[in-house]
């Protein structure tokens, strides 16, 4: 997600001046401190698993006995995001799954539109858990994995043993994309701007800027993992995100019933901070649909990506919760 005024230069083609920004804005916002968790590594933990339509990658790591906690990211990040609470989560003797959905990090990245609608990314994931043979699993997901987990849940509610909703698209009274694009040529200039070199650092920055109470914490090696599969080409699940969903936002709200006709507990974590996702609009709605316990509404000082901010919070909540 991108603020208004930098898409309207991306719309306008006006390359010169987004090298003249670049150059203004230098390293500003980065940090020299070395990241002890590298992208190339992480990428070569990652297991692969075939589908229909291309290969999903994914992490499977911690204890084949232990109960399973399935990591879902958004848009436009990948698994790459929940790095700093996987060994956190597997010490306390859990499995952990994190798929870089279709279109995502190091998964493929097919031709195509409607493949990346959110009923089909809920199917592959299916697959990929029955591959597994995980039948039931606590599940955990972010930003558009919040639109993702709805398609899955109104697919198969029975799947889960739990739910924790980390800022996550739920509701359109709390959806607030900072930009909405129709197809054609404007969108795809900004998706042609996250596949160039220079333009994907401007970007990205400018995303993290928004997006995080101080992105001067991500390092080059933390922006590497976020720019890498942008920058190798992985934009036509964007595409598809920014020129339909932001559009025509699907509502699951029966769905989220039969969720809690099972009887699924639901936790939700929320960083206060979130301009694009909000909380408060939702709150009561969201708490009525899925029967969620004010005693697990956690609101802590966070922006949008809680995960970089306050890793080992939430990691602490969802052992907490699971272990219940």
């Amino acid at each position: 997600m991108l603020r208004r005024s930098f898409i309207k230069i991306i719309s306008l083609s006006l390359c010169s001046l987004l090298l003249g920004l670049l150059c203004s804005c230098g390293n500003k916002g980065s940090s020299s401190t070395v990241s002890k968790i590298k992208y190339s590594p992480f990428r070569a933990e990652q297991r692969s698993f075939k589908t229909p339509e291309g290969d999903i990658k994914y992490i499977d790591k911690g204890s084949k006995d232990g109960e399973v906690i399935v990591l879902l990211h958004g848009v436009p990040t990948s698994g790459w995001l929940y790095r700093h609470m996987i060994d956190d989560l597997t010490s306390g003797g859990y499995r952990v799954i994190v798929p870089d959905m279709l279109g995502f990090g190091s998964s493929d990245n097919p031709d195509g539109y409607t493949i990346y609608n959110e009923k089909y990314h809920a199917v592959r994931l299916l697959r990929l858990m029955d591959s597994l043979g995980v039948k039931k699993w606590h599940h955990v997901c972010h930003d558009a994995g919040g639109l993702w987990t709805q398609a899955l849940i109104d697919r198969s509610p029975n799947r889960f043993k739990s739910l924790t909703l980390l800022n996550s698209v739920l509701l359109r009274e709390g959806f607030n994309p900072p930009i909405t694009m129709k197809e054609g040529f404007i969108a795809k200039t900004a998706m042609a701007g996250y596949r160039n070199r220079a333009t994907n650092k401007l970007m990205m920055r400018t995303l993290f800027n928004e997006a995080l109470e101080d992105s001067k914490n991500l390092t080059s090696a933390d922006m590497k993992g976020y720019r890498k599969p942008l920058l190798e080409g992985r934009t036509k699940s964007l595409y598809y995100f920014f020129t339909q969903t932001c559009n025509s936002l699907p509502e699951y709200h029966q769905g989220l019933k039969k969720l809690a006709q099972h009887s699924c507990p639901v936790q939700v974590v929320w960083g206060v901070k979130d301009e694009m996702l909000l909380w408060k609009p939702q709150a009561e709605k969201v708490k009525e649909l899925l029967k969620v316990k004010s005693s697990d509404v956690h609101l802590i000082k966070a922006n949008h990506f809680l995960q970089e901010e306050q890793p080992a919070e939430v990691a602490k909540l969802i052992k907490a919760f699971v272990s219940r």
